[in-house]
């Protein structure tokens, strides 16, 4: 399991994230002139999830970027964003019924922008195993600039609601988010949209 280190909430340096610098110095390589929009949208069933997309969200944010994070039911216009990432929560190898909405909705509206998706939920032992995308996800995400996609461990409290979460709770309850991680993906997303800024 792994703790949120506080340091993920203050210093997105410590994991190497690309600051935008207008100083024309040694870093002129990560210059852009214009701030660039990015949409943190998630799905989430008991908070886990939220929690990785406003870490992804704050982190794009110090490094430089305009970001707005939402549960992705109240998304609104689309075409106003460079870049968007859509998060999940993922059971029984289902995604939460808004993201998926939110990612039919981003075809129908033709986005051409880069997408980055993720979804949590594996726990104990096998939390850091990637897992495959559920079928109806894939088909939808065949019409859009995927660019990455990416899983991450879940939450399971101690005491949670439903009869299948609670017998689960008996052995594999606990954080097993990995920040440091998660932080790593960020950071690929950074790079992304700075090489479409400079496309």
């Amino acid at each position: 399991m792994h703790a949120w280190p506080t340091y993920l909430r203050v210093d997105a340096h410590v994991y190497g994230l690309h600051p935008r610098r207008d100083d024309g110095g040694e870093a002129g390589s990560h210059r852009m002139e214009v701030v660039m929009r990015v949409l943190v949208a998630y799905g989430s069933k008991a908070g886990g999830t939220a929690g990785i997309a406003k870490a992804v969200g704050n982190l794009l944010a110090q490094a430089g970027y305009a970001v707005e994070v939402c549960d992705a039911r109240s998304a609104g216009e689309l075409g106003g964003f460079d870049g968007v990432v859509v998060g999940s929560s993922l059971y029984t190898g289902r995604w939460h019924a808004d993201s998926l909405k939110l990612i039919k909705r981003l075809s129908a509206a033709g986005y051409r922008g880069p997408v980055w998706v993720f979804h949590s939920g594996p726990l104990g032992e096998d939390a850091d195993q990637p897992q495959p995308l559920p079928k109806r996800v894939s088909a939808v995400l065949g019409d859009l600039d995927v660019r990455s996609t990416a899983t991450f461990g879940g939450r399971l409290d101690e005491h949670p609601k439903g009869m299948l979460a609670r017998a689960m709770a008996r052995s594999v309850a606990g954080d097993y988010r990995d920040w440091a991680d998660i932080a790593r993906w960020t950071d690929q997303i950074a790079t992304g949209l700075e090489a479409e800024s400079a496309a």
